[in-house]
């Protein structure tokens, strides 16, 4: 399914394969963020995820290089309040055709509240860069993309 959209991404295509994406693509999608809010639930950061915290399959292409008009991936987040326009912490999650991505992090933070996280790092760079190397060990790594300037 999104193998064929990112070979051909066109409204023609998308159009023709809406109801076979909606069955084998974002409906499992949907019960993955459901599975994973109830496993959370009873853990000490519960976040939560369903359909409604899914990304639209649509891009936003009017100001972007790469016209082409829809995502060749699945996405959504897990909230503590399991809402897509969430501030605050989130666990972001996306499957392509090639695999998927989980990423964690913080959205839209007043400007604030990194500080004790930097606070915390300047203070004890041993335990940060313990915690880095226990990561990358792990096979993950910090991403440096989307940067607080």
């Amino acid at each position: 399914m999104l193998g064929g959209l990112a070979a051909d991404n066109s409204k023609a295509c998308f159009d023709a394969n809406r109801d076979a994406i909606r069955v084998h693509v974002q409906l499992p999608f949907a019960e993955l963020l459901a599975t994973v809010s109830e496993r959370l639930s009873g853990g000490s950061l519960p976040l939560k995820g369903s359909e409604n915290t899914m990304f639209r399959m649509n891009r936003d292409v009017r100001f972007a290089k790469d016209k082409s008009p829809y995502n060749a991936h699945v996405s959504g987040v897990l909230t503590r309040g399991g809402t897509e326009k969430e501030d605050g912490s989130l666990t972001y999650l996306q499957m392509d055709a090639h695999g998927g991505l989980v990423a964690c992090g913080f959205y839209n933070l007043p400007p604030k509240a990194p500080a004790p996280i930097r606070d915390r790092i300047v203070a004890r760079p041993a335990e940060f860069d313990k915690a880095v190397d226990t990561t990358a060990k792990a096979g993950f790594a910090l991403a440096d993309g989307d940067v607080l300037t």
